[in-house]
């Protein structure tokens, strides 16, 4: 894994580097008790990250930051995303809490009032950005949300996690995407993390 930077500065995400190939991008949502399985799997990424994260926890995000060690919580590392806001690697943009996160055709963040399918939404935005780069995470949540953008992720050509519904407290949302959506791979949140690593450490070559 390339430090895409001695100078401590963060380049913008970009499709086009002369030095390495495109990094990863990660796209995580969940719902209903999901705060404490993102920070797991935030937790154990490799250090300094090496991609963009986008994370969308609908009404439960402002419980993550509780649950983060220090060293990701700093402001260079975790931003409460903001609207027109550029994506850069290194970074992890959580929405607000009660807001729809999205990625524009430009790599900017949008910040929209949250309605239903606000996961759905991120992972589609994010694929059209990022294509192949992208590696979304499903994790625990109600209802369906998740699951058509999953959809959006494959067809882009991305990799798809989804949260095991045996591991989870609020399952409906998992098992409704492994029906739908018949994700890359269904995994206990332990063994999320460390897939990631893997992956991340793997760039795409397009």
């Amino acid at each position: 894994m390339s430090d895409p930077s001695s100078s401590g500065a963060k380049p913008p995400f970009s499709s086009h580097s002369q030095h390495a190939p495109p990094t990863r991008a990660l796209a995580i949502g969940g719902g209903r008790d999901s705060p404490e399985a993102a920070a797991r799997v935030l937790f154990a990424l490799e250090r300094p990250l090496s991609c963009p994260v986008l994370v969308e926890l609908g009404r439960w995000s402002d419980e993550l930051p509780d649950l983060l060690p220090p060293e990701l919580l700093t402001s260079d590392t975790l931003h409460r995303a903001r609207g027109g806001e550029a994506v850069r690697a290194g970074c992890i943009y959580l929405a607000p809490s009660n807001r729809a996160l999205g990625i524009d055709v430009q790599g900017r963040l949008t910040v929209d009032p949250l309605g239903d399918g606000a996961i759905d939404a991120l992972f589609a935005s994010a694929a059209r950005h990022f294509g192949a780069r992208l590696i979304a995470v499903l994790l625990s949540g109600d209802g369906s949300d998740g699951a058509r953008g999953l959809t959006h992720v494959k067809q882009a050509g991305g990799i798809r996690l989804v949260q095991s519904p045996s591991d989870a407290t609020a399952p409906a949302s998992l098992s409704h995407a492994i029906v739908a959506d018949e994700p890359n791979v269904v995994m206990l949140v332990e063994s999320i993390g460390p897939a990631l690593r893997a992956l991340c450490a793997s760039p795409t070559e397009t």
